[in-house]
């Protein structure tokens, strides 16, 4: 979303502003014609050309080669599904057409027959260019029973076969860093713990999607009478690994040079190589780099679990396509 002013108690930019650079930053992060999902769902807006920010990002995008698809929500608004099916009208013919359906609160559930059936009609377009997302939010300890809801809505779907992707999501990072004591704590990663469940039980089998190492939703802040605390996010292989710090006022720089060490002699700290995050905590260490700030923390802890999710999951299809020994 914008950044909001709490003191002058209105947004800091326009949206033009606030959108300017973002497909820029995109084309340098992503790889050239392969598709990215753009949900622009926190900037439901107009710019000042006309077109709503959906329309104007994903075809900012598409003029630098790369393949943006728009996303529209189970909650979306009229003005910005219909945004959505003319971003979508426009990419008719390209090499890679098309939209995303994500699916959200109760249309994750028992109004997804409703949703799967109206919005391809709303986008004007076949569900064979569609990437379907059933989004579930967060998802605690209770993984069976929400399993268990997604196995009993799963044939619900229309020719779940005929979708172009099927992707389920969840989150399965705390809400609240707080919550937990100073120093590190292990926690499940239960939107993965989910994932494998799922993948056995119903067919079509759902490709991964999460969160990362955040958590829905995401309130600004007002920083002057909130003071955050310097704390790490990482993931291994099984857990989520949270070390909490104390105020970023009391040596903020000291706290994340030693959550840095603590971090590279974890034994599932897989070394500098893994990924450039893991190279940034071992330079950190090493003191050949500043410690940065909770913003860096989180780039760099991020970074790293989308490198490991995706080893994983490689490795996962590499198991499950192997020929059997003889």
């Amino acid at each position: 979303p914008i950044p909001y002013d709490f003191e002058e108690e209105c947004d800091r930019k326009t949206i033009d502003e606030h959108l300017a650079k973002v497909p820029e930053e995109i084309a340098g992060a992503w790889p050239s014609k392969t598709r990215i999902l753009i949900d622009a769902s926190e900037v439901d807006d107009f710019m000042d050309d006309g077109r709503h920010a959906l329309e104007w990002l994903v075809a900012e995008a598409r003029a630098l080669d790369v393949h943006a698809v728009p996303v529209v929500r189970s909650d979306s608004s009229v003005d910005y599904r219909q945004a959505a099916a003319n971003a979508a009208a426009s990419l008719a013919g390209s090499g890679d057409p098309g939209a995303c359906i994500r699916l959200v609160g109760s249309g994750a559930f028992g109004g997804l027959p409703v949703a799967t059936a109206g919005l391809p009609s709303t986008l004007g377009i076949g569900t064979g260019d569609i990437d379907l997302v059933v989004d579930v939010g967060v998802v605690g300890a209770d993984i069976a029973m929400v399993s268990t809801a997604i196995e009993a809505t799963w044939p619900k779907i229309p020719q779940p076969a005929g979708w172009r992707t099927l992707t389920v999501a969840s989150s399965g990072f705390p809400g609240r860093i707080g919550d937990y004591p100073y120093g590190p704590t292990e926690l499940a990663r239960t939107d993965w713990d989910l994932w494998l469940a799922l993948r056995s039980r119903i067919e079509p089998a759902p490709t991964f999607g999460d969160y990362a190492i955040t958590t829905p939703p995401h309130p600004q802040l007002d920083m002057r009478i909130i003071t955050p605390g310097a704390h790490a996010r990482y993931t291994t292989p099984a857990k989520f690994l949270v070390i909490r710090g104390r105020s970023t006022r009391k040596n903020m720089a000291g706290q994340l040079i030693a959550h840095a060490g603590a971090l590279v002699v974890h034994p599932d700290y897989p070394g500098p190589a893994f990924s450039w995050g893991d190279q940034w905590l071992d330079d950190c260490v090493k003191n050949s780099g500043p410690p940065g700030n909770l913003g860096t923390w989180r780039s760099v802890g991020t970074n790293h679990h989308v490198e490991l999710v995706v080893d994983a999951i490689s490795s996962l299809c590499l198991l499950y396509t192997s020929p059997s020994p003889r």
